[in-house]
């Protein structure tokens, strides 16, 4: 019996002031074990913060809530954190991870120069991950790289491995790879890694897998790139995976309930966005040719939830669904009710007329529904429609009321500076919110940026060569009329500040830790 595993790491990078874990590397595994393949799954990014001691736990979270003393424990851990990279000559924050000094991680010169420099994960490398690799001696190492700022903890660990004398497949993938394939086409990453493995990665794991065990060539598997003999980089080809062949994550592994805060477990109903149509967001791309997979069956969501209460004793759940589907969730809402299931969940919405509904409010309330995210962006109607948002006519005010009545707190997204949209437009949005408080728990405020992958014919995106690994560009307008980039900047920075002043809770990073969860 073959006994060869596959090893799956998330490096250090992602933010730490999540409840839970990032959901790529579990899906993968929850595929590979469904099909029989082995595998070890580690999340490195919160087990290097364990191994210092950073954390906040969850009963500090339960108790009431005080803004000053939130942000005496959370600076504490930043200044704590300070100190540490401090030690390498960099900084380390809690939510976007760490950097050297003088390192611009959109930079690949960068990325390759300094991922030969210790970093605070070093000894964790060192004295976690390498005794672990030498022992089980797995057949493919894949790092997933869901954020820009894991490039430089991956390539790190890569090099202590091929140092190490590792000479098994090493792969990366996830969401900054797939937007990158084409820059990541590069000889000194090559020299290091074997194979590039964007979009749906878990049939092209399974079939490298499967290949090498039977000593079967590699080159016909889709999605993947490589480098022949003649120094050629060769992509494959584009194939979604199935929809009978979509599976639940497991979290074997993980450190499952060690989270920061109140503790959940993510699961996703559906691969991509339904939608797909706003004109600011890259995400359909990530996901390949269409940008949407499809719908999970909502009965496997009900036995994850299930089973995850029975292993874990874990009873919150996170939809990271882009948009969840109002038709699923009633499905699935019916089925946790049926199931006389005590959990509670929160997820991603649109303003779309199914979701101002009494009779689909009141089910999704009972089913466990705590809380909504949704991209409001800007109040006003002509703005909406600028963006592409669906149904850009509604009274937003209607909605916030009826997710009030049924109990359901509600996070919005606030975007100032999208082009055909004004200062006015921004100010009126605050007021909005500011003026209707009692029906908003968190927001955040931010400003456009031209994502890699999008198209928005209003602006010229700043696109500097030696920035690569970019997936956000600075732009210039085309209309004078429309706010340049430093000031859409300078806007947003502004009407947060106004939004701290008055509601600091709704953008405090403990006080979201207990949103959803405590009422």
């Amino acid at each position: 019996m073959n006994t060869k595993k596959i090893l799956l790491l998330h490096p250090p990078g992602w933010s730490l002031n999540y409840g839970g874990p990032h959901l790529g590397i579990p899906i993968i595994q929850g595929y590979l074990k469904a099909n029989n393949i082995p595998c070890i799954a580690k999340d490195m990014n919160i087990e290097t913060a364990i191994s210092y001691n950073f954390h906040i736990d969850q009963s500090y979270i339960k108790k009431p809530f005080d803004s000053v003393d939130a942000d005496k424990k959370y600076f504490n851990l930043v200044r704590e954190m300070k100190k540490v990279a401090d030690l390498y000559d960099g900084d380390w924050k809690i939510k976007s991870g760490f950097s050297f000094s003088g390192c611009n991680l959109s930079s690949p010169e960068h990325i390759r120069s300094f991922s030969k420099n210790r970093s605070p994960f070093t000894d964790y490398y060192e004295n976690e991950i390498l005794p672990l690799i030498q022992e089980e001696k797995p057949l493919i190492v894949g790092f997933s790289i869901t954020v820009p700022s894991q490039l430089l903890s991956t390539f790190e660990l890569i090099r202590i491995l091929r140092k190490s004398n590792y000479t098994g497949i090493i792969v990366i993938g996830g969401n900054t790879v797939s937007r990158l394939k084409e820059e990541m086409q590069l000889d000194w990453i090559f020299d290091l890694i074997d194979y590039v493995i964007v979009n749906q990665g878990e049939e092209s794991l399974r079939l490298m897998y499967e290949s090498l065990i039977r000593y079967e060539p590699i080159d016909t598997i889709p999605n993947i790139i490589y480098r022949n003999a003649q120094g050629d980089y060769i992509y494959t080809s584009y194939k979604k995976i199935d929809r009978k062949d979509l599976t639940c994550p497991d979290f074997t592994g993980y450190p499952v309930g060690e989270y920061w805060g109140i503790n959940y477990l993510p699961i996703i109903s559906a691969r991509g966005c339904y939608y797909g149509k706003c004109e600011f967001c890259p995400i359909p791309f990530a996901w390949g040719n269409g940008g949407f997979v499809g719908y999970d069956d909502p009965k496997k969501i009900l036995n994850f939830f299930i089973e995850s209460i029975d292993r874990y004793n874990i009873h919150n759940f996170s939809f990271v669904d882009e948009a969840m589907s109002i038709g699923k969730l009633r499905q699935l809402a019916n089925l946790i009710i049926e199931n006389n299931l005590k959990i509670q969940f929160d997820g991603y919405a649109m303003f779309e007329k199914s979701w101002n509904s009494k009779e689909n409010l009141a089910l999704f309330q009972k089913a466990g529904l705590k809380k909504l995210h949704i991209g409001l962006e800007t109040i006003g109607h002509a703005g909406r429609k600028t963006m592409k948002k669906s149904n850009n006519n509604i009274d937003i005010l209607d909605y916030l009321k009826l997710f009030k009545k049924y109990g359901i707190k509600v996070h919005l997204f606030i975007m100032v500076g999208f082009p055909g949209t004004s200062i006015e437009d921004a100010l009126e949005t605050i007021e909005f919110v500011l003026g209707h408080r009692d029906l908003v728990e968190t927001i955040d405020v931010s400003n456009f940026v031209y994502a890699k992958h999008t198209t928005v014919s209003a602006v010229s995106p700043s696109i500097e060569q030696e920035n690569d690994f970019s997936l956000d560009y600075s732009y210039e307008v085309k209309n004078e009329n429309d706010l340049t980039f430093s000031d859409a900047l300078v806007l947003a920075r502004s009407l947060e500040s106004v939004v701290i002043q008055k509601e600091p809770q709704w953008t405090n990073p403990i006080y979201r830790m207990r949103s959803t969860w405590v009422d």
